[in-house]
């Protein structure tokens, strides 16, 4: 760009690189699908009776809400970029499977 002949020599820039698929998309790299799968269980698990149990709630309205509130996040749209939601909702998953194991 122009710019970067006119910008003072200290200036920052910020640059992304990504991989494309054939139909010019970016690439899903193996984080990414892995983030993906955690989405699909923080919308699925509250809709489960034992998860919901679990939480102590009987809803999947206030199941969601107490997951979000435990996570720290308002939705699962966060897990893309806050890495410490996403390791909370597994250890959070891992109880759950004990909690189940020992009903």
């Amino acid at each position: 760009p122009p710019a970067l002949h006119t910008d003072f020599v200290g200036q920052r820039y910020g640059v992304a690189l990504v991989a494309l698929a054939d139909d010019e998309t970016p690439k899903h790299g193996p984080e990414l699908e892995a983030i993906k799968k955690l989405k699909a269980s923080a919308g699925a698990l509250p809709r489960d009776e034992d998860f919901q149990a679990f939480l102590g709630t009987e809803t999947e309205e206030s199941a969601t809400n107490v997951l979000r509130n435990k996570l720290g996040i308002k939705s699962r749209s966060e897990f893309d970029t806050n890495a410490d939601a996403r390791v909370a909702f597994v250890k959070l998953r891992e109880d759950f499977q004990l909690w189940l194991k020992r009903r």
